[in-house]
């Protein structure tokens, strides 16, 4: 400290002529001047805690619920002409998100963008459609300060999706008592957390997200991986149960492909549950029963024992070629739990290359290979379930059959796999079992 005032001497003198005192005095003494002279610190004043010991009642618990619930029963919900100032949420969305997450969605509606809107945020949302839809507090919304949200793309909503919360909590237009009933069902958020599948939230958010935009071609300009509702939906013939018979009375013999449209392993559930991009690859498989001539293809393909009647998935183009798919475009899963590995294989070892696909679905899929593909926990026991909707069951001899009781996809949660119609008892079942046993445990955490 010594050398201090000779190499800034004007620092020296300025301490020496504010404190009384050289820097190269004792250090001990001079420090204890300086921090007497320093300001009190200031004192923290506590948030207010409604909720001590971050516990709440059943019955303060339900209030807060009946609370929010009243309030959302009186949201209006998107009509075919005009959705601005409705909710996306859904009853059926419940099983998806915790509590807290589910009446927090609750309190934004739908909004365009606007004139105006280019002149908020700074200027950052200048280059955004009008018309271009988004979200905004219904609370603060008719004010000059509106809290709006507009995301290019369904990642950057679920990445962004905290800001949520922390504008409703802190809105000064928000009724106290909706604030108050929020904050109680926060105590349990965690907790329902933990009950809920992995990849639940992120389904949530991608279904606000297709409600938002399905058929906005602003939202198709911001972001390619946006695609209408129609070109996620397969035949209604799913719906109907009419594939799932068509598989089960395929004629083992004959080649049924030169009789009937293919049935696809894509069902219109799948917009509901998966991203664009495993939309697009389930829309690209064929699902089909083996023929005597499948049996002769696989076996001089040096693939496994295949039986006839056996149910197998193949790439759709290669399939309508003369000498139908073969080596790596086709592939016969050993049971319904293993469809979905079946098709991963396909997408890695064969659709990169397949010469068949036609020029516009290249170009389709290139716009929505930058899309986050599904989490692999919800694909599996989506892939599970939507196999029901085709009536695809275990069967007892080895391998898949068709003809099994049909059961579409729900839009409320899983369940496991059939064998022969009945439930199965494998691994993957009480997996499935568990992941659908975790709803009901989150409706009992609420009491």
């Amino acid at each position: 400290t010594a050398a201090l005032p000779s190499m800034y001497p004007q620092f020296s003198s300025q301490m020496t002529m504010s404190t009384g005192m050289s820097p190269h005095s004792n250090g001990p003494n001079y420090l204890s001047h300086m921090m007497q002279q320093r300001s009190p610190p200031r004192k923290r004043v506590a948030k207010r805690n409604i909720f001590p010991g971050h516990e709440i009642t059943n019955k303060a618990y339900d209030k807060a619920l009946s609370l929010l619930q009243k309030r959302a029963d009186k949201m209006p919900r998107p009509s075919s002409s005009d959705d601005v100032g409705s909710t996306l949420v859904k009853e059926e969305d419940t099983t998806l998100v915790t509590d807290y997450f589910y009446y927090v969605a609750l309190q934004l509606t739908v909004c365009r963008f606007t004139e105006e809107d280019t002149k908020s945020r700074g200027g950052k949302r200048k280059d955004v459609q009008l018309g271009y839809g988004g979200l905004q507090c219904s609370h603060c919304a008719s004010t000059t300060s509106a809290r709006k949200f507009f995301w290019s793309n369904v990642d950057r909503l679920a990445n962004s999706f905290a800001e949520i919360p922390a504008h409703v909590l802190k809105c000064k237009t928000c009724p106290p008592e909706v604030t108050e009933a929020l904050l109680a069902l926060k105590v349990r958020h965690t907790e329902q957390m933990a009950l809920l599948p992995r990849g639940s939230q992120k389904v949530f958010l991608r279904r606000m997200w297709r409600r938002l935009h399905d058929g906005d071609d602003g939202a198709r300009k911001a972001d390619t991986s946006v695609h209408r509702a129609s070109e996620l939906e397969t035949s209604q013939k799913v719906t109907s149960g009419t594939a799932a018979k068509v598989l089960k009375n395929d004629n083992a013999v004959t080649p049924p492909q030169a009789q009937r449209d293919p049935v696809l392993l894509a069902v219109p559930q799948d917009k509901d549950w998966l991203s664009d991009l495993d939309c697009f690859v389930r829309k690209q498989v064929e699902v089909f029963t083996a023929s005597k001539t499948d049996v002769e293809d696989a076996e001089e393909d040096q693939k496994y024992l295949i039986q006839l009647g056996q149910v197998g998935i193949r790439c759709l183009h290669c399939a309508k070629l003369g000498g139908g798919a073969r080596g790596d475009a086709v592939t016969y899963p050993c049971a319904v739990s293993g469809i979905y590995e079946s098709v991963r294989e396909l997408q890695r070892r064969h659709f990169d290359e397949c010469s068949s696909l036609p020029q516009e679905l290249k170009s389709e899929r290139s716009k929505i290979t930058s899309s986050v593909s599904s989490l692999s926990s919800v694909l599996r026991r989506y892939y599970v379930q939507a196999a029901k909707a085709l009536g695809l069951y275990d069967s007892l001899d080895g391998g898949i059959r068709a003809g099994g009781t049909i059961t579409p996809p729900t839009q409320t949660g899983f369940s496991g796999p059939a064998v022969a119609g009945k439930q199965a008892t494998s691994l993957m079942d009480s997996e499935d079992q568990d992941e659908e046993e975790k709803p009901a445990k989150k409706k009992k955490a609420r009491r």
